[in-house]
């Protein structure tokens, strides 16, 4: 009698789980994860709630005072995404919480993220010199950058929403700085920066004057002679020539009249220069 029933449980069982193996277990998060097309396209919060709604058949439950439900949303880059990314994309200036109720409905949590001002000073570090001009840039987790430089007491600002940043600060001449900045209020951050070290290579002067270069000045160098000015160097000539030149110069001084031609033949050499005179017929007083 205990066989026939063990036999007829046994029985049972081979029919009933194979149906209980087919069913489709869907995760409390399934409504969230539908896919859902989107096109780009500009409309209010509002719009945006009830055009997922019809398009899902998922129900959106929110408290509207939590979010400004007129605010213009546009979605630059559509495609197929899940409908949770498009609400966290629609609040995108909030944080946002999602639970989800079975069977399809969708509890949002909003909280507006507030903005909030960094800033502090950029100084030298061993003279604490505040340094203008340094440029001051807070990034965030995405990548998103915030950049000013610093004015001429140093101080710089920055006006950022609530979040955790990387500071980054560099000066010409200075070792750049980073740091971590949590901003959940106004807070003031002091950075100062490491002066550069420069190696310069040792430099030897020495004087520019080559060996064979004229040492002194001679009347050989400096003699030159021209049209107008040829009288004014017979100082420089042999002393047997000066007769000659006088005699000549005499002449002239005592009656021009008195010179009807002439040729005067007179070679003499100085080292670099050769000049002739020539005399040819004189009428001598």
């Amino acid at each position: 009698m205990k066989s026939k029933w063990l036999f007829l449980l046994l029985w049972m069982c081979v029919i009933v789980r194979p149906e209980a193996w087919g069913q489709e277990v869907k995760s409390a998060n399934t409504v969230a994860e539908e896919w859902i097309q989107v096109s780009s396209s500009s409309a209010t919060v509002l719009q945006w709630f009830e055009w997922i709604e019809k398009s899902t058949g998922i129900v959106l439950s929110y408290n509207p005072a939590q979010m400004e439900l007129g605010d213009v949303c546009r979605i630059e880059h559509g495609g197929k995404m899940t409908v949770e990314t498009l609400v966290r994309r629609i609040l995108s200036g909030y944080q946002v919480k999602i639970a989800v109720v079975p069977p399809r409905k969708l509890v949002i949590h909003a909280r507006k993220i507030e903005s909030y001002d960094v800033s502090g000073t950029v100084s030298e570090e061993d003279s604490e010199e505040r340094l203008y001009g340094a440029v001051v840039t807070l990034e965030d987790k995405d990548g998103k950058q915030w950049n000013t430089i610093s004015n001429g007491k140093g101080i710089f600002r920055l006006h950022v929403p609530e979040g955790t940043y990387t500071l980054k600060t560099s000066y010409m001449g200075y070792a750049p700085q980073s740091q971590s900045v949590r901003v959940t209020r106004d807070c003031f951050v002091r950075t100062c920066l490491k002066p550069l070290l420069f190696e310069i290579e040792e430099v030897t002067v020495e004087s520019g004057k080559r060996e064979n270069e004229l040492g002194e000045l001679t009347p050989s160098n400096l003699l030159a002679f021209s049209g107008g000015d040829l009288f004014s160097q017979i100082w420089f000539l042999p002393g047997e020539l000066l007769p000659w030149l006088a005699r000549i110069l005499w002449l002239m001084e005592e009656d021009m009249m008195k010179i009807s031609y002439c040729w005067m033949v007179c070679r003499f050499f100085i080292p670099d220069i050769s000049v002739r005179f020539y005399l040819c017929s004189m009428e001598m007083p």
